[in-house]
């Protein structure tokens, strides 16, 4: 419904109370923000007026400086922790400042990150930032931090950017989380949707908020230069025209123009992306359609580096081992064709076998296969683990499918294994039934993804893994897996 809608997208305190079933549920977490805001406002204005008095070059933004700034109503936007950047030759008397004023590390590991280390005095967790952005997005933060303003908010001098520099932050920060999105091809694969950020139609909204209230005052040669100079992979364009879906006309054309002949940065992760929001039909009816090409023409593309198996020819698997404390890793695999299907055996070495309680599908948690399999005659995508499991006093094989963490247990109608153990190799033997193969368009060929799991009998957690895929980060990624010829 509307409210849980609005509630999810972290807009019903503030527009909820437009919508007459919302009014009441909106009203009280108005009130409920107002407090934490209050709250929040004086941590901030004490810490600002205490690094003005000590001369620390700070920056405080986003928090109660956008709830002043885009909302006539300082309390509408939902109020989170404190943001505030120190320039790197004052940052450790900033650090030392709040550590003797009731600060203390909420992880103190995050001393090491380059983007920010968590503070909290147990009310109010406060991010002081040694860079504004997380720097693996690599923007070029200079605008930003030479661009600022004084200004006064409850009779507190507060520096904050100025109105040009706010927007460019807006930006890059539903840039940074557009990025954490992008970050796997697996949802796109999983799914059939290209990710969007979290809480993006949020950010997007008070993006149009703020152009609607500053456009006479945003210095948009200063934005334009700006981007051209930034090393942007190519869902920059997307999230900029997902804005523009949603509030039409929100930028002026010459940015879009500016957007549109921007040059981006060469990174193979988006080859996915840029063809399908290049190919302009990723909508339901044609994003199956899509899938199949990409993965057929992109496999055929590296076909040399890829394995091409047919059904009855083996896959052998091996991961030396980096001392001579710990054994190679290895696995081999056989397959053949038999009446009730498809029939695969996974031969794996083991000299620390290790399995989880019965209802624990961790699959970093215990020994086993994960076997990725997926079709193209019509798409389909499974990601099926076969858990050993001590039941009754023997043991014997889960079939679990755990896509999206589903962690759905298969039935034998459906796939069924049954796992045999030497002192050195554990033998999982799984036969695909035809049923399987038919409903997931299989009969014909498959695409076979595989990760061993070696996990530790001290840790109980996985200590090394086997990837059939020649990238390991591209476990999951059909156009690295292998190709299996059933007929």
């Amino acid at each position: 419904n509307i409210k849980n809608w609005l509630y999810d997208n972290e807009l019903l305190n503030t527009v909820g109370i437009y919508y007459d079933s919302c009014v009441k549920s909106a009203e009280q977490l108005s009130l409920i923000n107002k407090l934490a805001t209050q709250k929040n406002s004086k941590k901030l204005f004490r810490v600002c007026e205490m690094f003005n008095n000590n001369d620390i070059d700070y920056i405080t933004f986003k928090g109660i400086i956008l709830s002043y700034r885009i909302y006539n109503n300082p309390h509408s936007r939902l109020c989170g922790d404190i943001d505030i950047f120190v320039n790197s030759k004052d940052f450790n008397n900033a650090l030392e400042l709040l550590l003797n004023n009731g600060y203390d590390f909420t992880d103190i590991s995050t001393i090491k990150s380059e983007h920010h280390v968590v503070l909290n005095d147990g009310i109010t967790t406060l991010e002081l930032h040694k860079n504004i952005l997380n720097p693996f997005i690599n923007i070029d933060e200079y605008y930003l931090i030479n661009h600022t303003n004084r200004v006064i908010i409850s009779d507190c001098d507060i520096n904050t950017f100025s109105i040009t520099a706010t927007l460019l932050h807006l930006l890059y920060h539903l840039y940074m989380d557009t990025y954490l999105a992008y970050g796997s091809l697996y949802q796109i694969l999983v799914n059939k949707t290209i990710p969007q950020a979290g809480r993006f139609l949020y950010r997007a909204y008070e993006i149009a908020l703020f152009l609607e209230k500053y456009s006479a005052e945003i210095n948009w040669t200063d934005i334009e230069i700006d981007i051209k100079k930034q090393k942007f992979r190519f869902f920059f364009k997307k999230m900029i025209f997902d804005i523009i879906k949603i509030f039409p006309e929100a930028f002026p054309q010459s940015f879009v123009r500016t957007v549109c002949n921007l040059k981006f940065v060469n990174d193979e992760r988006d080859c996915l992306y840029r063809y399908f929001i290049e190919s302009d039909k990723n909508n339901s009816n044609n994003f199956d359609v899509l899938l199949i090409d990409y993965i057929n023409n992109n496999w055929e593309s590296r076909r040399e580096k890829n394995i091409y198996r047919k059904v009855g020819e083996n896959i052998s698997l091996v991961r030396k081992s980096s001392n001579e404390i710990n054994n190679d890793l290895s696995c081999n695999i056989t397959t053949e064709k038999i009446t009730e299907g498809l029939k695969i055996v996974f031969k794996v070495s083991n000299d620390d076998f290790f399995i989880s309680q019965i209802e624990n599908y961790d699959t970093q948690a215990s020994d086993g296969v994960h076997l990725l399999l997926c079709g193209t005659e019509q798409y389909s995508y499974n990601s099926i683990f076969f858990f050993p499991k001590k039941i009754d006093g023997q043991i014997k094989v889960i079939v679990c499918d755990v896509l999206n963490k589903a962690n759905k247990v298969l039935g034998d109608d459906l796939i069924k294994a049954d796992l045999s153990k030497t002192e050195n190799y554990y033998t999982i033997t799984a036969i695909i039934s035809n049923k399987f193969l038919k409903e997931n368009y299989l009969s014909s060929y498959l695409y076979m993804g595989l990760v061993i799991s070696d996990c530790s009998s001290e840790t109980h957690r996985r200590k090394n893994e086997l990837i059939l895929s020649e990238e390991s980060s591209e476990w999951y990624n059909p156009t690295y897996f292998a190709k299996i010829d059933i007929k």
